[in-house]
């Protein structure tokens, strides 16, 4: 059995050339990019905050490093000033040509210690005060000098004491001032640097803070316009579904009404038709009163179709079980199409698990169901094929089937064959889209349920199940058949 969506299940796609205008931006998308801008600047914000701050802590660490190797090359020049001063007191008073080497060596290293910080200091501040210490020490090593030549000289011990205390010593004391002064500086700035990194730490935590505290309020602000939006769509929503429910409310009253109304018309109409094709002697016009019998009977059907959906929606569909034989059954359903069968050459059997099953249900209704799937069953199966009607009891249940050999359903299909109004797309077959919605209503009306499966051209089956009953039911004999 093959399936098709009704022309009522078609999403409503406009037109591309028609030059509809295009849908405005929805809430949720102006939402999303709210959100997105937000997070955007405060991302920014931060990467760009965190990166000002690397950049400034790194140039600082460079430069608080300079600063510390300089206050180190300063602290040899004073090492190297004490050794020459050392040397030069112990030449003073022993003469010994060995305190000269040491003196010899300790002026290089002086020399080499203040290249090294002259090559580095550029800073004007630092310059001055190193060419302040690179003048006190020429001073120094000059009066320091001229002392070891007296001295070198034979000049008396007291002579050469009073030229070291009154020349050498200030030159000295100046020297190592001027060292101080500059370390000082160097020690100074440190200092400095080391406030400026964490007066920049705090500009960036501020920075990142106020960010945050901006991003916080407009989330908060779009969180408060969502709540809004969602509050006022969930209301109108509620509100359309209520109109909705009035609407389809109203529309299943009138269906019922109309469809009430139209039986009785109907069935007077059916009843004159028949009337008519027995008085009339003339084939044309008996052949024309038959016509109208079959056409009113087949808009009663339709009428009644409605009439059991109506009351189906409105949850007033009824049921009234008693005990059934269901071999019965499934012979009436498979011997009611004979005529349909035959010109297709289509087999119809009927087959049972076990003998003497029973169900509690209603027989018409039930019987209503089997119709409806074995006429469809017919409606879908090649020439030539084969339907079985079968049954077998499965727990407190029975289940019942109803297999074609037909072209199978469209696996997309197979969720929708029982909604209301959807029919198949069977090639020109016609139908009111309600058959196997009124049998799935009946079924469940019974406490059972209903459903299909199917391989795409393999054919497709029916399943459903009704309470099962070892209760002992009546043989249907011609005469109570009649009355039924």
């Amino acid at each position: 059995m093959t399936a098709g969506k009704s022309p009522l299940r078609q999403p409503f796609l406009p037109d591309a050339g028609s030059g509809a205008p295009r849908p405005r931006l929805g809430f949720a998308v102006k939402l999303a990019i709210g959100f997105g801008l937000v997070l955007t600047v405060l991302g920014g914000t931060g990467v760009a905050t965190v990166r000002s701050l690397a950049r400034v802590v790194e140039e600082h660490e460079r430069s608080q490093r300079l600063d510390v190797e300089d206050v180190i090359l300063a602290e040899r020049l004073r090492s190297a000033e004490d050794a020459e001063a050392a040397a030069g007191r112990g030449y003073l008073l022993t003469r010994d040509p060995h305190f000269l080497e040491r003196l010899e060596e300790a002026e290089l290293a002086f020399d080499r210690a203040y290249g090294d910080l002259r090559q580095r200091v550029t800073l004007q501040e630092g310059a001055g005060l190193l060419e302040s210490v690179a003048s006190a020490a020429a001073d120094y090593t000059r009066t320091q000098h001229a002392a070891l030549v007296v001295s070198a000289d034979g000049a008396a011990s007291a002579e050469i004491r009073r030229l070291f205390v009154r020349d050498v010593v200030p030159k000295r004391r100046s020297l190592s001032e001027a060292i101080d002064s500059f370390v000082a500086h160097k020690e100074r700035r440190l200092r400095g640097e080391s406030e400026e990194r964490r007066a920049a730490t705090s500009s960036a935590a501020l920075i990142s803070g106020m960010a945050l505290a901006l991003a916080l309020v407009v989330s908060a602000v779009l969180a408060l316009l969502m709540g809004r939006h969602l509050a006022n769509v969930h209301r109108h929503e509620r509100d359309a579904g209520r109109a909705a429910s009035r609407a389809l409310a109203a529309r299943d009253q009138l269906l019922g009404i109309v469809a009430h109304d139209l039986r009785s018309p109907l069935s007077a109409i059916a009843i004159r038709a028949g009337v008519l094709s027995k008085a009339i002697a003339g084939e044309s016009l008996r052949a024309s009163a038959e016509a109208i019998v079959r056409i009113a009977m087949r808009m009663e059907d339709i009428v009644k179709s409605l009439l059991d959906a109506a009351s189906i929606e409105s949850g007033k569909f009824s049921v009234s079980p008693a005990p059934c034989d269901v071999e019965e059954m499934l012979r009436e359903a498979a011997t009611t199409f004979e005529g349909l069968a035959t010109p297709k050459s289509i087999r119809v059997e009927a087959r049972a698990a076990q003998a003497g099953l029973a169900v509690m249900a209603d027989r018409s209704r039930v019987g209503q169901v089997l119709t409806n799937l074995v006429g469809n069953a017919i409606k879908f199966t090649f020439e030539r094929g084969k339907i079985t009607v079968a049954a077998e009891r499965t727990g407190g249940e029975v289940r019942f089937s109803v297999a074609d050999t037909g072209p199978g359903i469209v696996p997309a299909h197979l969720p929708h064959v029982f909604d209301r109004f959807w029919k198949a797309d069977a090639g020109g077959i016609k139908g009111t889209g309600l058959g196997l919605f009124i049998a799935k209503g009946i079924v469940e009306a019974h406490g059972g349920r209903i459903w299909a499966e199917s391989q795409l051209g393999s054919g497709a089956t029916f399943h459903f199940t009704l309470p099962f009953t070892d209760a002992v039911t009546p043989r249907r004999t011609p005469a109570n058949q009649a009355s039924n």
